[in-house]
């Protein structure tokens, strides 16, 4: 049976029309603003049900920021959205990184679940690995 939801990659901030959201719920979870980052969202029809960004800083790469409605969680959409951007990434780079808090069991879950490794701890949250 086909998924009724549907990965895109999300047009740069100009032209992005979920861009507020995005970037009001980036403020609220990370405490800065989305700039600098590619996101791919998920599309229940023309419904924005979740989001995730990459990054490249000081030429690492890195998985963003992954937001997906409460309604919409325990559906697999973050593993979805984490294979789809490494997929996109493996064209760019053979190493990725993600930053994970301690707490956050459903994300560490689904990061080791994708093959992430536990690379170093930094203050506040975890860093993990990937080569692709």
């Amino acid at each position: 049976m086909k998924s009724p939801f549907e990965i895109r990659k999300l047009p740069p901030k100009a032209k992005n029309p979920w861009f507020e959201f995005i970037n009001r719920t980036c403020k609220t979870r990370l405490g800065r603003e989305a700039s600098g980052h590619t996101f791919f969202g998920v599309f229940l029809k023309d419904v924005l049900v979740a989001f995730g960004g990459v990054r490249c800083n000081r030429g690492n790469w890195y998985l963003g920021l992954t937001y997906v409605r409460e309604r919409y969680r325990g559906k697999g959409l973050q593993r979805k959205l984490i294979e789809e951007r490494l997929k996109y990434l493996k064209l760019k780079t053979k190493t990725v990184r993600v930053g994970v808090k301690p707490g956050n069991m459903y994300s560490l879950n689904n990061i080791i679940w994708s093959g992430f490794r536990f690379e170093k701890a930094k203050e506040g949250y975890y860093v993990y690995k990937i080569e692709l």
